[in-house]
């Protein structure tokens, strides 16, 4: 799954995991959720099998990689609203067809 979610005029998350069915389970075997805001990276986490630890973030446009446990994709839309809904000007944008 691959997706950018439009916040405003001035920010938005891109979303990417990679899910594994077995049965009746679903597994995230890997994930990146970045904000972008005026064009710059805010803060990304990371789920990656191929990093040390798997699971981990990124602060800033240096990306610059920080300690951080599993997330959800609930959480990360959340942590990224707090960010967005306090920009100023704050202009959400229109609702795309």
């Amino acid at each position: 799954m691959w997706g950018r979610l439009v916040l405003s005029d001035r920010a938005f998350l891109i979303a990417y995991e990679t899910v594994e069915v077995r049965g009746s389970g679903v597994r995230r075997t890997a994930y990146s959720y970045y904000l972008i805001v005026d064009g710059a990276e805010e803060w990304g986490f990371d789920r990656d099998e191929i990093h040390d630890p798997p699971e981990h973030g990124h602060v800033g446009a240096e990306h610059a990689r920080v300690d951080a446990g599993r997330i959800e994709f609930h959480e990360v839309v959340e942590k990224a609203w707090e960010i967005v809904s306090a920009l100023e000007p704050f202009s959400p944008t229109e609702p795309h067809e």
